[in-house]
């Protein structure tokens, strides 16, 4: 951790640093009573990534978070495209996609998003599927990421619709098969309203993105524990 002036930066696990930046944000708000802004960038990086490079492209990103309007946000890792914002003035800004002022990133990428994707896949201790469907499951985010990020394709929204009833349960996919199929059904009505959304469809792909990386890393502790 280093802290000097207005600045600080911090290297640890990734989804712990994304728990501290949302709650230093809070506290920060609460002692300044809401006068004051904070702007933030969040990096994923291999352990043997130098940090000195590290400290650069967060400060890269921090800098872009900066340039959204009212400077209240914070840049996660994306695909590196862009998109355009129309700040209160009606000067057009262009943002990195991984840009999301604070409240966004708590309740719609994470609250929401992620919770959704957590829901349905299970992959927490008491998980319903077996290593086979952990891995159909990761393959169908992969599929459905890719769709994402070519939303601008007609044809996409077929292909779409296509893979999300792949995911349907089979007769000897659950125990249960009416509770598991009503959950699909929740899950799938979900994922088509957020495909029609360009911001919706923005949040998805972050949130996939994080999910990929925290199912990851549990499936490596699971496998040195093992």
């Amino acid at each position: 951790m280093y802290s000097g002036g207005d600045d600080l930066f911090v290297v640890g696990a990734w989804d712990d640093i994304i728990e501290l930046a949302v709650d230093i944000r809070r506290n920060f708000a609460r002692f300044t009573e809401g006068r004051l802004t904070m702007s933030g960038g969040i990096g994923i990086y291999r352990e043997s990534y130098p940090i000195s490079v590290m400290a650069e492209e967060t400060a890269k990103a921090e800098e872009n978070a900066k340039h959204y309007p009212g400077k209240n946000a914070v840049t996660l890792p994306s695909d590196g495209e862009k998109y355009t914002l129309t700040a209160e003035n009606g000067k057009a800004v262009e943002l990195d996609e991984g840009t999301y002022p604070w409240e966004t990133l708590e309740e719609k990428v994470i609250g929401e998003k992620l919770r959704s994707l957590e829901d349905f896949f299970s992959l927490a201790s008491k998980s319903e599927y077996d290593a086979r469907k952990n891995e159909r499951g990761k393959n169908f985010l992969y599929s459905l990421l890719e769709l994402l990020r070519g939303r601008s394709e007609k044809i996409n929204l077929a292909r779409y619709v296509y893979l999300l009833s792949r995911m349907e349960p089979e007769k000897d996919d659950a125990k249960d098969e009416k509770d598991e199929k009503e959950r699909y059904r929740a899950f799938a009505d979900k994922m088509l309203r957020w495909y029609q959304s360009e911001e919706d469809t923005r949040q998805l792909k972050t949130a996939i993105l994080l999910y990929v990386y925290l199912t990851r890393e549990r499936n490596e502790d699971n496998h040195a524990e093992q």
